[in-house]
This record gives C-alpha cells, structure tokens and sequence, in this order.
C-alpha cells in the first residue's frame, strides 16, 4: 500500500449506491419477467391438447362433461363430433348444465320445441338456453357457445386443443337447423 492512503478510511457508501442497487434489482425482475412470458409464448403448453376418447364412446345426442378441463364433448347425430366450452359465453361465471328433454320443464320445453334438440345446455344464472349445436334460443348471451378445435384421427381417436378457443357466432338465434363447423388444429394461427 501506498504511504499516503495508508491512514485514510474508505468513504461510506451514499445514497446513490443504494439507488444504484435498486435499480439493477429492479432491471433484473424486468429482465426475468420478459423472460418468463416470452418463454410461455414460444413453448406453449403441450397439456393443452385432451385426447378424450374414441368416437365410438360417445352416444350421438348425448353430451359428455370432462369437468376437470372445463370441456362439453357432444357427439352429433350425423357422427361428427364438437367440443363446447363449459362457460356461458355472456357470463364465464361457471359450468352450463346439459338438461336432456326427459327433465324439461315447460318454459324450457316451450324453447326448445322445432329446434330437433334432444335437450338444452343452460346456463342457471341468467336462464340462457342453448341446443345440442351450441346454438343461443334463450337468455342474454349475445353469442353461440364457444367452442375448442376437435381432430378426429382415422382410427376414431378424438383430441381437443383447449388452447384456443373458437367464439360461438353472433347473429339471430337458432331456428335449429344449423351445424357448427369442426375447425382442425392444424387449421388456426399460431
């Protein structure tokens, strides 16, 4: 060591130290964060794809509810197959009920009568009404259910992408004569 500096002390850190602190930690959250969502946006997750069952398993006019992922999975009567959202698509407060025409009360009846539904998704907070398509007869939704992308493989093997759901149709409600359309996976933005 030098003689001159020898007997002299350090000088005590300031304040600006202490800012100059917060900063880098402050820089570092915002690097991690940026880190963290453009991680979840180039690697998407792969538990997101369901595969539910075969075709065969599922009973034309009779929806299946897969509660654990929030999923309907109706099986039409001309053999196609639709995954519907499990939230009405005004509210998105919690699950619709299926309601088959055997327990029909008379309003909901009254609803569904020529629209060849063999029964009503229903939504018990606001009353809405939807047929076995996902099509809006009653309630205040301004739009069909939402429904997932279905892919059915050649063996029968059906999987659903519940990572991007497909908003219901806005427009005039069911004269229950109307089809969703299936929308492969592979067929949406990425």
């Amino acid at each position: 060591m030098a003689p001159e500096t020898a007997g002299r002390a350090l000088p005590a850190r300031g304040p600006l130290d202490v800012r100059v602190l917060l900063l880098a930690l402050g820089g570092a959250t915002l690097l991690i964060a940026v880190a963290v969502m453009l991680g979840t946006y180039l690697w998407p997750n792969n538990d997101a794809v369901l595969g539910v069952g075969y075709v065969d398993q599922f009973v034309p006019g009779q929806p299946v509810h897969l509660e654990a992922h929030g999923v309907w999975i109706v099986r039409l009567a001309d053999g196609g197959v639709v995954a519907f959202v499990d939230d009405d698509p005004h509210t998105v407060a919690g699950p619709l009920q299926w309601v088959p025409e055997s327990d029909h009360t008379s309003w909901i009846r009254e609803w569904i009568a020529g629209t060849g539904s063999p029964g009503a998704f229903y939504d018990p907070r606001l009353g809405s009404l939807y047929t076995i398509n996902g099509e809006g007869i009653f309630g205040p939704s301004p739009r069909n259910l939402d429904r997932y992308p279905v892919e059915v493989s050649p063996s029968g093997w059906i999987r659903v992408d519940t990572s991007y759901p497909i908003l219901g149709d806005r427009g005039p409600r069911s004269s229950g004569n109307a089809t969703p359309t299936a929308v492969a996976a592979e067929d949406l933005p990425r």
